[in-house]
């Protein structure tokens, strides 16, 4: 049997699936709240014994864990699981010894997300650049943003991709125009390093409707500025629930997916990933910035996209640009990594 985990840091999504050579679906799946568990191997062990029956007719061999946090040399460290703990260490040494697996690995979930890809449902990937075809046997990237931001590189294997991560999100925000600059201005204000993921995470949006509001004295609504006061952990939801009603909240929300695009667009070139930008995470899970990516042309981040120097705005626009909506995405490339490592593929 092949285990398989999508970790987060609020829930761990588990499944065990057949090791036949077309065993793609599970045979048992759960999700547990890590709130509720002191560690990984403790959430594992409840699942293993929940499935007692299934796994003692035929063991695990293989398990790999896609995690969300930076795996260096087999561990990786998740400080925010809450509950019965501050905090887990999850390391490929401890999880084969407590659960007596002989072939385990964890990887961050990003490589697990690009693993994925070309085994995503076709009703799961959302085409916004209509029309672009992908140059096959070439580079494509990957670009996620929710909480935080990162960007990886996706070199062609055969039919599949092979990731390769990196910390791109982490580079200096690059401005492109006046209202930029005034942007970043003000961000410095706060803190002297404003990166891709300040501004293009969840907080980024919020930053950006302050600035609209405290420096272009775009008017704010006092139903919108109590909604923020009254739920200030929400902020996102407010903000981009309100864009059909609110000037301010739209212009946030347009201004955000234009910054998005330009991300993205710079990352396809530097990248030369003429095989497809995808583009994925809780901020473009988010109905209204979806609603804004799937405008393509009239929308400003396709606009964004293109916006280049000389011939590369039209390479970027035979780019094609696709938004990954599969929840199961991690799990899939997790499984999918295991059953590569076992050679089942």
């Amino acid at each position: 049997m092949i285990l398989a985990g999508s970790i987060g840091s609020a829930v761990s999504d588990l499944a065990i699936y057949p090791q036949e050579v077309d065993g793609r679906l599970p045979v048992a799946r759960k999700k547990f709240p890590n709130k509720d568990y002191s560690s990984l191997e403790e959430v594992v062990q409840e699942f293993q014994k929940q499935n007692q029956e299934l796994l003692s007719k035929e063991a695990i061999f293989w398990a790999c864990f896609g995690v969300a946090g930076p795996v260096i040399e087999g561990e990786v460290m998740m400080p925010e699981t809450g509950g019965k703990s501050p905090g887990w260490t999850i390391t490929e040494q401890g999880l084969r010894e407590r659960l007596n697996i002989n072939n385990v690995i964890v990887l961050n979930d990003m490589p697990a997300l690009g693993e994925s890809i070309p085994h995503i449902p076709p009703a799961n990937l959302i085409d916004i650049n209509p029309g672009a075809t992908p140059k096959n046997g070439n580079r494509a990237v990957l670009l996620a943003t929710g909480p935080g931001v990162g960007e990886m590189l996706l070199y062609p294997n055969f039919d599949d991709f092979k990731p390769s991560p990196g910390e791109g999100g982490h580079a200096n925000f690059a401005p492109r125009n006046e209202l930029d600059i005034e942007f970043l201005s003000y961000f410095r204000k706060e803190c002297s390093h404003v990166s891709c993921e300040r501004v293009l995470s969840w907080k980024g949006l919020k930053k950006l409707y302050e600035f609209f509001r405290d420096v272009k004295r775009v008017k704010e609504s006092p139903s919108i500025a109590k909604a923020l006061l009254n739920k200030p952990y929400e902020y996102e939801t407010v903000i981009t629930s309100s864009v059909e009603q609110d000037i301010l909240c739209k212009q946030t929300v347009e201004t955000f997916v234009s910054l998005l695009g330009a991300e993205a667009g710079d990352l396809a070139l530097r990248t030369l990933a003429v095989n497809g930008v995808y583009v994925a995470g809780g901020v473009v899970e988010n109905p209204q910035i979806l609603a804004e990516l799937k405008k393509g042309t009239e929308g400003t981040f396709l606009k964004s996209f293109t916006d280049k120097e000389g011939q590369f705005a039209q390479q970027n626009k035979e780019t094609p640009v696709k938004v990954i909506l599969d929840p199961d995405a991690v799990l899939i490339g997790s499984a999918r990594r295991a059953r590569v490592l076992a050679g089942l593929e």
